[in-house]
């Protein structure tokens, strides 16, 4: 902070007020603007939608398309409309909230207007519980040690810290 006062007592008025980012004239403006007419990022005509698990009870919800205007976007899960939102095509994404916890169903999104129909291919929705099976022939040993670390964290997870570094 000190440098930075002695720096700044050093500058004179003339200098404070001054940018010391080059201005571009006219001319280097209107090339630059002649060479990005060119040079036009590629247009594949790629229409998709996907859908990826934020957590158990939110999805985002992503698309590409080169229509404009007014979509329909729909989440199914397991193959009933649980959501439905009207969205601009330009938005290219949307958040969706689920109304409860769907662990391990399959889910897809749809994305229509009277131009366009996209859907998603499927995903399984992640679970907020762990679910172990004791299968038989499965490692017991791994299962009970797997066990035992989720005892650890939920003891940790119920302890007070106090300070830092002290634990009651």
């Amino acid at each position: 902070m000190v440098s930075e006062l002695h720096l700044l007592k050093e500058l004179s008025e003339e200098e404070r007020g001054q940018s010391r980012v080059e201005k571009k004239t006219k001319e280097e403006t209107e090339k630059i603007e002649r060479l990005e007419e060119r040079l036009e990022l590629p247009n594949y005509n790629l229409n998709f939608v996907g859908i990826i698990p934020v957590n158990p009870r939110t999805l985002f919800v992503y698309w590409n398309t080169l229509l404009n205007g007014k979509a329909e976007l729909q989440v199914l899960i397991e193959d009933e409309t649980v959501e439905e939102v009207e969205v601009e095509l330009s938005w290219h994404s949307y958040y969706f909230k689920l109304p409860q916890e769907s662990g391990f169903k399959r889910a897809k999104a749809i994305l229509r207007s009277r131009e366009l129909f996209l859907e998603s291919p499927p995903i399984t929705l992640p679970s907020e519980k762990v679910h172990l099976s004791r299968a038989e022939g499965s490692n017991l040993k791994e299962q009970e040690n797997v066990e035992e670390l989720i005892k650890g964290i939920k003891e940790l997870q119920t302890e007070k810290i106090i300070g830092y570094g002290e634990r009651k």
